[in-house]
């Protein structure tokens, strides 16, 4: 327990942890590898002892038991990005991991995947999945949202919806209009 305890209170440089001391909610989308994300399933995930928690086990990064760790000893809130294929047990148990682990005065803003609407090269894998799934992006992100509230029961006003789109402004429809007459 006492090597446990050191190699927490060790694991973090104390400048970054003085730099993130200074924001309010830290995203963890880039530390949990969720883009093209092979995370299917509970037994996926990276476990806080792998070896390796930027590549993570089967590439998905973070151990979310350290994320817990990062934003209690920093005080900032969570920014958690649910895989796109995690199944319905995973999120469940995210859910469970994250509420038993996050201080309970934090928040956690919960988005699920990463970009799902872009077709560009490293998120093309969420956007074909939400495709070709019955209500696509905005199902998906519903499912999650409710697991988390239920898990999240009395607490669950800490679960911060988070559903991303993409707008168009009248200057990308100029500036499209213009490539299109070239």
């Amino acid at each position: 327990t006492i090597h446990i305890k050191m190699c927490i209170r060790d694991s973090f440089h104390p400048d970054y942890l003085k730099v993130m001391k200074n924001f309010k909610v830290y995203r963890y989308m880039g530390a949990f590898n969720t883009n093209n994300s092979t995370f299917k399933t509970w037994s996926d995930r990276t476990t806080p002892t792998y070896f390796n928690q930027t590549g993570g086990n089967k590439g998905c990064g973070l151990a979310y038991e350290w994320a817990c760790i990062f934003s209690n000893r920093t005080n900032t809130n969570m920014w958690f990005n649910v895989p796109h294929a995690a199944d319905n047990d995973a999120i469940r148990k995210m859910a469970q991991l994250v509420y038993r682990n996050l201080n309970p005065d934090l928040d956690i803003y919960l988005e699920y995947s990463n970009e799902t609407w872009n077709t560009a090269g490293p998120y093309y894998q969420q956007f074909a999945y939400t495709q070709n799934y019955p209500g696509g992006h905005a199902a998906l992100s519903r499912n999650t949202f409710r697991i988390w509230r239920e898990v999240f029961g009395k607490d669950s006003l800490r679960v911060k919806r988070v559903l991303a789109s993409i707008g168009v402004s009248d200057i990308n429809h100029i500036s499209w209009g213009r490539i299109q007459q070239t």
